[in-house]
């Protein structure tokens, strides 16, 4: 494995790949953070992180039928768990679609490659 490393280390092309600007330029996209600062900060909150754990699994349970064994009391608070983490998922990729496009208009500075 360290001979692997070292060779792709002393590899004249990884060398000129990893100066690109192209390179440069992919690893600063990659790093931003396309979520506004109030989304996040949303996000973090432990009662969110909580419901959205619930809704993954409600939402694996409903696309797996698996929800269709329980009784139904329980399938109704499965499928509304299920329903909410779906709406949510639309509307948070909407707002970090939307931000984002808008950071690549209006915020170019964030995207300068700085030789």
């Amino acid at each position: 494995m360290r001979i692997i490393r070292e060779t792709l280390n002393n590899n004249k092309y990884c060398k000129l790949i990893k100066n690109s600007s192209t390179y440069k330029g992919i690893v600063i996209g990659w790093s931003l953070e396309l979520a506004p600062p109030f989304l996040i900060k949303f996000q973090n909150n432990i009662f969110i992180r909580v419901i959205r754990v619930i809704g993954g699994l409600s939402l694996l349970l409903t696309i797996s039928n698996n929800y269709l064994l329980a009784p139904k009391f329980i399938q109704y608070i499965i499928f509304f768990f299920a329903l909410i983490q779906i709406i949510w998922m639309f509307i948070y990729y909407f707002i970090k679609t939307v931000y984002g496009i808008y950071t690549l208009i209006y915020k170019k500075e964030v995207f300068k490659i700085k030789k």
